[in-house]
């Protein structure tokens, strides 16, 4: 689940959210919840996704050297801990969730959330979901789509408490 990486992201979106309850003195909690839970169920649903992906099209078949796993996704399914369609289902049911808490977050504080949403899934499934797969293209094009993703977008998490765009959360970013 790359469960650090995952809780870091959610960190972007915390403060984006802590600079727009600084900037308009009112605290949101249920959007806070709403946001911060479709962040984290988002990373983890695209990390699982990742990983399911990544042993689809390995041409690695053979077990990496010693008798016990690695700890990660990729090389449970390698070693048959579980099984692919296991982490497919999990993954899909997390970004299901997610999907769910975008669309809650439209409906508590607007459109514009749906809309940073909608951009944050596009560049996540063509980062790592074939056709494009742009993570692997060169010239940094998967490190601007995890900067753009994961760090810029993702601070608008200041639109759930303000109620506004700005370029603060960027320059915080």
């Amino acid at each position: 689940t790359r469960l650090p990486a995952a809780i870091a992201i959610s960190m972007s979106a915390l403060c984006g959210a802590a600079l727009g309850w600084w900037q308009s003195g009112v605290l949101n909690w249920l959007a806070l919840v709403y946001m911060l839970g479709g962040v984290l169920a988002m990373t983890v649903g695209f990390n699982l996704l990742g990983d399911y992906f990544d042993f689809r099209s390995s041409d690695d078949a053979e077990p990496h050297l010693g008798p016990e796993p690695y700890f990660s996704g990729y090389s449970f399914l390698l070693h048959g801990v579980i099984t692919p369609k296991a982490i497919r289902l999990i993954a899909l049911v997390l970004l299901f969730l997610s999907f769910l808490c975008c669309l809650l977050l439209g409906w508590l504080v607007g459109w514009p959330m749906l809309f940073f949403a909608g951009l944050i899934y596009l560049l996540w499934f063509s980062y790592m979901m074939p056709p494009v797969k742009y993570a692997f293209r060169g010239w940094g094009s998967g490190e601007l789509g995890v900067l753009l993703s994961a760090g810029l977008l993702v601070t608008m998490g200041y639109y759930s408490q303000a109620g506004s765009i700005s370029w603060l959360p960027v320059w915080t970013a």
